[in-house]
């Protein structure tokens, strides 16, 4: 099977044992947190996935090509890491992308994801630290409106 949007492509192998009508599959949403939405044209935004869902998996996938690609766009000013901020995995401050890729060109997200990693994803963070700098300096300066055009 794959996957397409305006970007790129991703193959993904779906295991067909798992695919029956005689079988409901639930969906299960992390409690307390709102459903994932992925736009492939705008991936930018805030994310909380459980990595046990495939669909939560196939999002990660496309964040991290998305990621490659514009650190390659942007002659690796930055690296995939810096695309992922305010990272949190299972409550912990600490996570680190996947750098391998299988077979298939797949980032390699282990043999059976577990956990809850929560990100805000930006597909330039150099550019966003420049404009976090730029805020922060015409806050202080009490240019309130110059600082709210820039957010």
């Amino acid at each position: 099977m794959q996957a397409m949007s305006t970007n790129h492509h991703a193959k993904f192998h779906i295991n067909m044992k798992d695919i029956s009508s005689d079988v409901e599959i639930k969906r299960v949403d992390v409690p307390n947190q709102p459903t994932v939405t992925f736009d492939p044209n705008n991936p930018e935004g805030k994310y909380v996935l459980d990595l046990t869902q495939n669909y939560n998996q196939i999002v990660l996938q496309n964040l991290l090509m998305a990621a490659e690609e514009s650190v390659a766009d942007n002659e690796a000013k930055f690296e995939i890491k810096q695309c992922f901020v305010k990272v949190t995995f299972n409550g912990k401050s600490k996570w680190d992308p996947p750098v391998e890729k299988n077979s298939s060109g797949l980032f390699n997200l282990g043999e059976a994801p577990t956990g809850v990693l929560a990100f805000d994803f930006n597909l330039n963070p150099a550019l966003l630290k420049e404009t976090e700098k730029q805020i922060r300096k015409l806050t202080e300066a009490g240019n309130l409106k110059d600082a709210e055009k820039l957010i």
